[in-house]
């Protein structure tokens, strides 16, 4: 939406608030618009899907999984509640980010904070935040693969395929963050 032609693919000045970033990203290697683009295309791409996924299927329930800086809770004005699972420092910032700014959405946002790789479920703990398994649910898994080992990638999609019938995944797969190019 900064950088590319309108109309956008995705609408989110939110992101950027959150994060509290000073301009100087802008003149950050790995924020240079030519040389990103095709990751920004895929970044924007798969956001838009699942927000394009959550509103077709009428879901009334939404876990992100590794959610990071998303917006769906704070852009989607339906009544879908809203599990963002993350790890646990990284969601505690973001609570504290998202209350400064007066952005949390609390009725409809539920921040899980999870840790992966210590082998804690994220459908327990989202449960016990309030999601109700019974009742078909969007899961989304968009840029996190590249950060975790097999055994947590294969636990996570063996507790999401135990989710009611009619529940749906959306997830983007990559190559572990130590293979990806400089």
């Amino acid at each position: 939406m900064l950088v590319d032609q309108s109309p956008p693919v995705l609408a989110d000045t939110l992101g950027l608030r959150i994060a509290d970033v000073d301009d100087s990203w802008r003149q950050r290697p790995d924020m240079d618009p030519v040389r990103m683009s095709t990751n920004r295309a895929s970044i924007v791409a798969r956001s838009r899907l699942a927000k394009d996924v959550v509103s077709a299927s009428g879901a009334t329930q939404y876990v992100i999984l590794g959610a990071g800086l998303d917006t769906f809770a704070q852009r989607h004005d339906g009544p879908t509640q809203v599990f963002e699972i993350d790890a646990p420092a990284t969601s505690a910032w973001k609570r504290d980010r998202l209350d400064a700014l007066g952005l949390r959405a609390a009725e409809r946002l539920h921040l899980v904070p999870v840790d992966f790789e210590a082998g804690e479920s994220w459908l327990d703990q989202v449960v016990t935040a309030g999601l109700d398994p019974a009742i078909p649910t969007v899961v989304s898994m968009l840029g996190v693969t590249m950060y975790l080992s097999r055994e947590a990638i294969s636990a996570t999609l063996c507790a999401a395929a135990t989710l009611a019938a009619g529940s749906t995944m959306v997830f983007s797969y990559s190559r572990p963050i130590e293979m990806a190019p400089a």
